[in-house]
């Protein structure tokens, strides 16, 4: 019965010791790059660069839809936004992080604006590996909220 137990305390101990490392040798400016994503909603892949402010926060910026055109032909424009002069921003070219800070180990603070539905969430990033970033966005606390993955791939 004590082995197990000292077996089971060892798993413990290992698994805390790794979690822990992870976290202790993520830097902040490790965030900073390009991330490929898919949207759901649009159903299409999305490639979004997240950058380092003179402030020290860290916002993101799309830089590329799969299909940037409507059936029209004409570009995806921000026409959700509660700010009736920002409804002309192409969606290929439009700032949707900004605000986040880095604290121990991941990215909080910030904001994430969803162009699909024209609002705006509270967020926190962090690793899940050194490529997979894992956002929550939420209203009031991370549990009420939803989670996206990106793959770092720059």
């Amino acid at each position: 019965m004590m082995k197990i137990v000292g077996k089971i305390l060892g798993i413990f101990l290992l698994v805390f010791i790794f979690s822990n490392n992870l976290y202790s040798q993520v830097k902040a400016d490790d965030i900073v790059g390009v991330y490929l994503t898919y949207d759901k909603l649009t159903k299409q892949n999305c490639k979004i660069e997240i950058f380092k402010l003179h402030d020290n926060t860290y916002s993101g910026k799309v830089i590329w839809l799969e299909k940037p055109l409507d059936k029209d032909g004409k570009p995806y424009c921000d026409v959700l936004n509660p700010d009736p002069s920002k409804r002309h921003v192409r969606c290929d070219n439009m700032t949707i992080l900004y605000g986040f800070t880095f604290k121990k180990g991941e990215w909080v603070g910030g904001k994430v604006y969803n162009p699909t539905n024209g609002k705006t969430y509270t967020a926190k990033m962090n690793f899940e590996t050194k490529t997979k970033l894992k956002l929550r966005g939420y209203v009031g606390h991370p549990m009420f909220g939803a989670t996206e993955y990106w793959t770092k791939i720059k």
